[in-house]
């Protein structure tokens, strides 16, 4: 008889570890799947990145081109015909609004954060025109314009975050990224299109302290220059 009940115990045991193995397996491979995606959506920021600087430097050289051919058809004596204001825009907006970065927060995690605390992403990706300073977390605005922002962050298992855009010290909106009622990890994304003027600063904050983010370039700011207003 006590053959009988251990021999059962042992093949409950069995059961029981391989049921836990497998639940791990499958948790693993989700959160792999997940890191997948999010790897994908980097390189698909990063190529769009990528893709404007490539049309801007072909912008700018064709529009040096044709004001050097302007300035010798025109030229006459000492005195030179004026460049249209249109004209002088679009050469202005594509020298200095050459802006374009992603950085994101390498730390493995960021804990303990207080309320409205700065989100510093010091691991730089792409800075074209060096307007981001990853030293602070922020973006400062070379010609007054229309700019897109995108963050993804991503919180740990158990623990969500709430996290705001802000320009010049004054919350513009929110995002959160909610893991409470789970033990996996999640992340969200938002873009922001928002018109600054020169000089005007935008970063990325907390809405109230004790929030836990997750790193190793899970969580990422970008942003770009899109037209002169």
């Amino acid at each position: 008889m006590r053959i009988k009940i251990v021999f059962s115990l042992i093949v409950l045991l069995t059961e029981t570890v391989q049921s836990s193995d497998v639940d791990v397996i499958r948790k693993l491979a989700e959160l792999d799947a997940k890191i997948v995606q999010l790897e994908k959506e980097r390189k698909q920021d990063k190529n769009i990145i990528h893709n404007l600087q490539k049309s801007r430097k072909h912008d700018l050289h064709k529009m040096k081109k044709a004001m050097t051919q302007i300035m010798r058809q025109t030229q006459n004596g000492h005195e030179m015909v004026p460049f249209p204001a249109a004209f002088k825009k679009s050469i202005r907006q594509t020298e200095l609004g050459m802006a374009a970065f992603t950085a994101c927060q390498q730390t493995a995690t960021q804990e303990n954060l207080g309320a409205h605390q700065t989100v510093v992403f010091e691991s730089v990706i792409t800075n074209v025109g060096n307007s981001y300073y990853p030293n602070d977390g922020e973006f400062t605005a070379p010609i007054n314009g229309v700019y897109a922002f995108h963050v993804t962050v991503m919180t740990e298992p158990n623990i969500y975050a709430t996290l705001e855009i802000v320009v010049d010290g004054r919350r513009i909106d929110d995002m959160v990224a909610d893991a409470s009622v789970t033990h996996e990890y999640r992340s969200t994304a938002e873009l922001w299109l928002l018109q600054l003027n020169k000089g005007s600063k935008v970063w990325i904050r907390t809405a109230a302290k004790g929030y836990r983010i997750h790193g190793n370039c899970h969580t990422v700011f970008s942003g770009f220059f899109v037209f002169e207003t």
